[in-house]
């Protein structure tokens, strides 16, 4: 599992359309007392965080545009207003590797990653992992983001997708 392989936090972010936002669905811990508790069953930003980017960057041009004209403030720094042509070049990256990376945008302090989740129609979920910018080392991006792609796609396939990230990519 992936909380094996990195023994940090890991949730199941999942897209909620109705109301364009992201939840958290499940998590589990490393054996690390340092953690992250997302909150479970409440609607999130797509737009902070790497929970949400991971799904807003596979969704459909005009949704992304939605969400992005209606987003708040960064729950982290309430100062920090959105930037759509920053937060697009930001979901192009992630479509392109496969995977968001983010620090500190929905909780100070935070490190996240995360990876999409497809069923047959398209985008329904991310998996992440969440750490502390004291655990972080940039030398761990690979492998943290390598292992959550390859869970990822493998929870894709179980959902019944037969494209591959590349894919993906080339629909959003």
């Amino acid at each position: 599992t992936v909380v094996e392989a990195c023994d940090e936090t890991c949730m199941l972010s999942m897209y909620v359309p109705r109301t364009r936002s992201a939840m958290v669905v499940r998590a589990l811990h490393g054996s690390h007392p340092l953690r992250y508790d997302a909150p479970l069953y409440e609607p999130s930003s797509l737009v902070w965080g790497a929970t949400g980017q991971g799904i807003l960057a596979f969704l459909p041009t005009e949704v992304i545009d939605d969400i992005l004209a209606a987003e708040g403030p960064s729950p982290a720094d309430a100062r920090k207003d959105v930037r759509p042509q920053q937060v697009r070049r930001e979901l192009a990256r992630v479509r392109e590797q496969g995977y968001a990376h983010t620090h500190g945008q929905k909780i100070k302090g935070a490190v996240g990653f995360s990876a999409p989740v497809f069923n047959s129609t398209g985008v329904v979920a991310a998996l992440c992992i969440t750490l502390p910018e004291s655990r972080y080392e940039p030398s761990m991006e690979t492998r943290l983001a390598r292992t959550l792609m390859r869970q990822a796609e493998l929870f894709s396939v179980s959902l019944g997708w037969r494209g591959g990230l590349q894919a993906s990519a080339r629909a959003a």
